[in-house]
């Protein structure tokens, strides 16, 4: 089956029909191509966009990425992709940050074997609020050896005997490892020395810990209570939970 067509030179000759197929295929398969390319373009751009934010800020969570205007499950999918760490829930880091941090913080504490991570500290490694702290923030027990001065800055805070132990996490890494306040724990302490950090980074703590899913509701009412700050948070925890 023949059709007519016009040639270059304005004259009319026949064309094939299955030629018409033909170059339609190839149209068709141009145009896949190129879509598939753009895609995988779009996907390192995107790749070299996340991993830029975090190398600027060490971390980023899924509201940075968002803020960003990118996708938060970029951050998954590069994490299952071993492309970033995750050294905390909802913490995403380039894999030799996260190991550099850990180390240096097990470094640290080996020095300080009764002594346990909190408060600004506590906050920072599970990466809640926004704090940086210069210094390690240490929780010990009345009565015991405080740390000696080294080269790392330390802000020593004295914790109950009773209330020492609760809520604390053990990091390991196989060999070394340290002790640390939860996530929920943590968020107590801020309320309870308020005094000391700022209600504002108590309330910031208590915000960002819910809305990022990272305490447990339970342990964080169970710590409440026993820490004695119902009476201190229970407002800023009904105006949170009922958004």
């Amino acid at each position: 089956m023949y059709l007519s067509s016009v040639n270059s030179n304005g004259s009319s000759g026949p064309l094939r029909a299955d030629s018409l197929v033909l170059n339609s295929l190839y149209i068709d398969f141009n145009m896949q191509e190129n879509t598939k390319n753009n895609a995988i373009a779009s996907a390192k751009s995107i790749t070299s966009q996340v991993i830029e934010l975090v190398r600027a800020s060490g971390f980023v969570r899924a509201r940075d990425i968002a803020a960003a205007g990118i996708d938060p499950t970029h951050l998954q999918r590069l994490y299952e992709a071993r492309v970033l760490s995750r050294p905390s829930r909802g913490i995403y880091a380039m894999p030799n940050h996260a190991d550099a941090a850990n180390a240096s913080l097990q470094e640290t504490m080996i020095r300080f074997p009764n002594a346990a991570v909190c408060l600004l500290s506590a906050l920072r490694f599970h990466g809640i609020g926004t704090q940086n702290p210069q210094k390690l923030w240490l929780a010990v027990q009345p009565r015991t050896h405080h740390p000696s001065p080294t080269d790392v800055a330390l802000q020593v805070v004295q914790m109950k005997a009773e209330l020492f132990d609760l809520g604390i996490l053990t990091i390991s890494d196989g060999t070394n490892s340290f002790r640390i306040t939860t996530p929920a724990r943590t968020i107590v302490d801020c309320f309870r020395y308020r005094n000391k950090i700022g209600i504002d980074v108590a309330i910031e703590a208590l915000v960002s810990g819910i809305e990022q899913g990272l305490i447990n509701p339970a342990e964080l009412d169970d710590a409440i209570d026993l820490c004695r700050v119902r009476s201190v948070i229970q407002p800023y925890l009904e105006a949170v939970t009922s958004r």
